[in-house]
């Protein structure tokens, strides 16, 4: 009999640390796999083979696999349709829950739902939770409940509103004997999905705070290497948390932190406008 596993899929929240449907699934009760797909839907639009996301998001998954095999587990890694991956999975596993972080797009609340469906006909749960943003969907809307569609006023709305609790980190590190047990699974080569690397690095991770503080100062001046953070490739892919960059930039820089609630005005405007992301 297929052993009874909960899944935590990562798809825009590429790390070990303070992710939210990771910490709810490691204290789900039941062993975890730890899932990613390369989705076909979106790499075959994809022309470019030498392109830098996809190249990105390969390096933060060795990262993270290197963190798991050090706890005797592993990624499930596919280069397939997400339908076509759940499909095989359902057949190496007795799948209770499939945990993830929402995605606010389009394209990804569709698939949601489909896998969503998929998951119900095999008696499985799909769960997920608010992790790439610190407001979502109707958490700031104007005093009717209807969207702002102006920044200004949302983000004077978004100050009035925000907790400390709302950057609350969570130690997932602490449940980290919870991961399925198993020998590592190779996650799939650039040249096996039909792409190709480039001899560049990528910015690094690295929060730095000196940079944050003089942010207003320094931001508008493009000649200047040091006057951004270089943070957005992470913020993209979750290989961060922002959590931990907002409860900073509250302290260190208020043109920082306007910033990130342009992220958060975005997608909402994603949400309750979709079309707005198919132009």
């Amino acid at each position: 009999m297929a052993q009874k596993v909960n899944i935590v899929w990562f798809r825009r929240d590429l790390r070990l640390q303070d992710n939210t449907a990771l910490c709810h699934a490691l204290c789900a009760g039941l062993s975890v796999v730890p899932l990613f797909i390369f989705d076909k839907n979106i790499l075959g639009q994809l022309e470019d083979k030498a392109d830098r996301r996809v190249e990105f998001i390969r390096a933060a998954l060795q990262e993270m696999q290197e963190k798991l095999k050090a706890f005797g587990s592993t990624l499930e890694v596919f280069y397939e349709t997400p339908m076509e991956a759940f499909s095989r999975l359902s057949e190496k596993y007795s799948i209770q829950k499939v945990f993830a972080n929402i995605d606010y797009e389009p394209y990804a609340t569709l698939r949601d739902e489909e896998v969503r469906q998929f998951l119900k006909v095999k008696q499985a749960e799909f769960v997920t939770f608010k992790d790439q943003v610190i407001t979502e969907k109707d958490e700031v809307v104007k005093e009717d409940g209807t969207p702002y569609t102006v920044f200004t006023p949302y983000s004077r709305k978004w100050r009035a509103t925000i907790k400390d609790e709302d950057f609350r980190q969570y130690d997932c590190q602490k449940h980290f004997r919870q991961f399925y047990q198993q020998d590592p699974l190779a996650i799939p080569t650039l040249k096996q999905m039909g792409f190709e690397a480039v001899d560049f690095p990528f910015p690094s991770k690295q929060l730095m705070e000196d940079i944050i503080a003089h942010y207003d100062a320094t931001r508008n001046f493009p000649g200047n290497e040091k006057g951004t953070s270089r943070l957005g490739v992470h913020l993209r892919f979750g290989t961060i948390s922002i959590r931990q960059l907002a409860a900073r930039a509250k302290k260190l820089n208020e043109t920082y932190l306007n910033e990130l609630i342009w992220r958060d005005f975005y997608q909402m405007i994603l949400w309750h406008f979709p079309k707005v992301g198919k132009g």
